[in-house]
């Protein structure tokens, strides 16, 4: 999916949040934002990555600081965790 069809795609009110992250969190963000869409369930870091073509560890990383400024949230299944865009940002594309 081409960058074009994936910000028609988004909320307005979280393509202003995007638009405001440091560079190196835009990319994890957004991969979550598409592969949440296409699964239509929370993901795991490994997912992500394997989407970025980072390191898993570093991606985690990069997901824990988002959630930390309120744009993630996780769940736990078992040992492993659930990244998802916070639903407070979802909304209705204006």
């Amino acid at each position: 999916m081409s960058d074009k069809k994936i910000f028609s795609h988004m909320p307005r009110n979280l393509l202003e949040e995007v638009a405001s992250l440091p560079d190196m969190l835009k990319e994890p963000f957004i991969a979550l934002y598409c592969l949440e869409a296409a699964e239509g369930r929370p993901v795991e870091a490994r997912e992500v990555a394997a989407n970025i073509g980072k390191a898993r560890a570093y991606t985690h990383s990069l997901l824990l600081q988002l959630e930390r400024l309120g744009l993630v949230k996780t769940s736990k299944k078992g040992k492993v965790k659930l990244f998802s865009i916070n639903p407070e940002l979802r909304g209705k594309k204006e």
